[in-house]
This record gives C-alpha cells, structure tokens and sequence, in this order.
C-alpha cells in the first residue's frame, strides 16, 4: 500500500474527498477530468481542490478475535443460554487463528483501501487566488 493519496473535491471543506490517486498530478487530472462529465458545469462556476492523505487498510476497522468472543458471550445471554460469565472460553491458539482469520477477510474482501485526508487542501482551478474566508 502506499504510504500516501490524493484526492480533489469541488470545495475546500466537502464532507468527503473523491479518488484515490498516487500523485498530486493524477488528482488535478481526474478531477479535471470529472468536470467535462455530464451533466457539464461551467467551469467558471467549479473550484477544484486537492488534498495528501494517509490510505488505512479495511482490516484497521475489523474487531479483534478478543471482541468477537465477547460479542459472541453477549449473544447467547441475550438470547437466554445459561449464565456463564466466561463462556466462550477458548486456547490463546484458538484467538489467534479467530485473529488472522478475520484480517485475511478484510484483505480479500474489502481491497479498496480508506484514506484520510491530511494537511492544508489547495486550490487548483481557477489558477486565481481565491478570497480568504476564514
């Protein structure tokens, strides 16, 4: 994975940043790009913005075996199995298996990776300096 991403918006401050490009030039390029899409807007009307961002892998948000368990413990007493406060109890093996089968799920079936955006987003079209709003 990469160490960092880029990605443009129609705004300074969007909720959220579209693409996933390896270079500062690719961002400006599909974003430009994106802009002769239909529906056309006049591009005296569109500002485009890039930022850097830092990519995290889908298995950053998948629980750990530990929190599986515990969910699982949770689910069968509401459920109304029989009270026992440990169950289930399984080897430091068993976890780690649990562990390393849920990291290699996320791998193979969420490939597209999240990226969080970092730093100071600039302006890149139209080349004239924008109003500083704040």
């Amino acid at each position: 994975m990469a160490d960092e991403v880029w990605g443009y918006a129609w705004e300074r401050d969007p909720e959220g940043w579209m693409g996933a490009c390896a270079t500062r030039e690719e961002a400006i390029e599909e974003a430009m790009a994106e802009m002769q899409q239909p529906p056309v807007v006049p591009a005296s009307l569109c500002e485009v913005w890039i930022v850097r961002g830092t990519p995290r892998e889908a298995r950053a948000y998948m629980p750990d075996a530990e929190r599986v368990l515990e969910w699982m413990g949770e689910h069968a007493y509401d459920d109304g199995a029989t009270e026992d406060e440990g169950w289930p109890e399984v080897s430091d093996e068993a976890k780690a298996e649990l562990g390393r089968l849920l990291v290699e799920w996320a791998d193979r079936h969420c490939p597209e990776a999240l990226w969080y955006a970092e730093g100071k987003p600039e302006r890149v079209w139209p080349k004239e300096p924008a109003l500083d709003t704040g």
